[in-house]
């Protein structure tokens, strides 16, 4: 079944509508195959499309339509489990000939992230919008309240463990601290004998990963509060208290 948006989209180009017309229908295809978690979203993109995201205001990510594409299937099911919708206001479209400016402020509802200056940049093939760039802000944790049921789980986590820090977890590994904030829990982790120099992380990182992931999935406690919405963080740090990596685990990453 054809979606509401596409049949705008295909009424404002038939009737040779206007470069910001057409590129604010399709923009708002975009958004609805999006929020319906349809994998076909990706297809809007340019193979050499450039779709960048600052995360937590200092870490650039990057992928390239042709990489969304090959990933697509697999990220889309992510977002449907976690219900991560994305809703824009004050949208606004600045034509440049066969190129179109979107600007929003996009918000990212299951981490309630606004994003003010949401950007993306298309290009006309062959009479159709394409993606050319992307350009938005992400955060890692959690900037929603939690539901009074989670927040009474996560005060009650911190409660039982905090005053038994720091805990020694294994030769290698003390638990220092536990954080409460907002819908998050944080696991502050050290490593007692390394530095981060002396770390191989090529090797270090996937296995540490893995491994927390396991521990965290496999806790029930901390699985039904990540089905209320809770962020659960074990973020690592050497003996110096360098930061090493974080283990970010949220609804709909446990299998």
């Amino acid at each position: 079944m054809i979606g509401s948006a596409m049949v705008v989209a295909c009424a404002v180009l038939l009737s040779g509508a206007s470069v910001t017309e057409s590129a604010q229908s399709f923009f708002e295809v975009f958004v609805e195959r999006n929020n319906r978690f349809d994998p076909s979203a990706a297809s809007l993109y340019l193979a050499d499309a450039k779709i960048t995201s600052l995360r937590d205001g200092e870490h650039r990510l990057e992928l390239t339509g042709a990489q969304l594409q090959t990933a697509a299937q697999e990220l889309y099911k992510i977002a449907k489990a976690r219900g991560d919708q994305q809703t824009f206001r004050d949208v606004s479209v600045v034509e440049d000939g066969e190129r179109a400016t979107v600007r929003a402020t996009r918000t990212a509802e299951v981490k309630c992230h606004v994003d003010p200056e949401y950007r993306l940049d298309l290009a006309k093939v062959d009479g159709a919008w394409r993606i050319a760039a992307e350009h938005s802000s992400t955060v890692s944790l959690s900037n929603c309240d939690p539901s009074p049921k989670l927040k009474s789980a996560l005060e009650r986590t911190h409660k039982a463990l905090a005053p038994q820090l720091p805990m020694v977890l294994d030769d290698e590994t003390t638990l220092e601290s536990i954080t409460v904030s907002g819908a998050n829990l944080i696991y502050a982790q050290r490593f007692s004998q390394a530095v981060l120099a002396d770390l191989n992380l090529k090797m270090l990182v996937p296995a540490l990963r893995q491994s927390s992931l396991q521990s965290i999935c496999g806790d029930r406690a901390l699985r039904a509060m990540i089905s209320e919405g809770a962020f659960v963080r074990y973020a690592y740090f050497d003996r110096e208290n360098a930061p090493v990596m974080n283990v970010d685990v949220s609804k709909g990453i446990c299998p």
